[in-house]
């Protein structure tokens, strides 16, 4: 194969097995249990820009169940809640990995919609994706290290919580983020850039 071929082979590889990792792509957050809350994974290796991120508020099930038959937990149709052994060996309801699992995807810090396009003008990059209405940018987090920090998020995740979330951070009024919280120490809290 001549040196032409070659550098055209490695540069289609390398576009091929760099979209996996685009915003949009299937991730994961590692070991941790499955949350409740938004989690952002960094760094998340599968990831082209390292973020990866579960953005849905599911609240916790206060709900016995037999373990291993997670029917009693949801809705019919649904597979939203795992049955699992809880500290007392009990059976109870929490966020299935599962479900995590689908609702995970590659982020990547942004500026403005427009940074969670591909070159097409199509929101979100990854060939395949979980996310049917597009990407947005906006802030997910509200304590954290990415507290205030805007990522891409797909639309179909984002609530009118997340308005208040993004504007209390431009505002800068963000307790626990850009302003101390009653529970930290002024003297030691460190406001992050993200905050306006």
């Amino acid at each position: 194969m001549d040196s032409t071929r070659w550098a055209a082979v490695v540069v289609w590889f390398g576009m091929t097995a760099c979209a996996r990792g685009d915003v949009g792509a299937p991730c994961h957050h590692g070991g941790i249990d499955p949350p409740s809350s938004p989690v952002v994974t960094y760094p998340a290796r599968q990831c082209n820009a390292l973020f990866c991120v579960y953005n849905e508020d599911i609240p916790p099930l206060d709900r016995a169940c037999t373990i291993g038959d997670d029917t009693t937990c949801n809705e019919p149709g649904e597979s939203t809640y795992e049955c699992v052994r809880d500290a007392q060996g009990r059976g109870t309801c929490r966020v299935s990995s599962r479900f995590v699992m689908r609702n995970s995807m590659c982020s990547k810090q942004c500026s403005s919609d427009a940074d969670c396009q591909d070159r097409f003008g199509r929101y979100g990059l990854a060939e395949r994706t979980a996310c049917t209405s597009g990407f947005k940018c906006a802030v997910v987090q509200s304590l954290g290290d990415f507290c205030c920090e805007k990522l891409c998020i797909c639309a179909d995740e984002l609530g009118a919580d997340h308005e208040e979330l993004t504007e209390a951070c431009e505002a800068g009024t963000l307790e626990g983020c850009c302003v101390p919280s009653p529970s930290q120490d002024p003297d030691t809290f460190v406001r992050p850039e993200a905050c306006g």
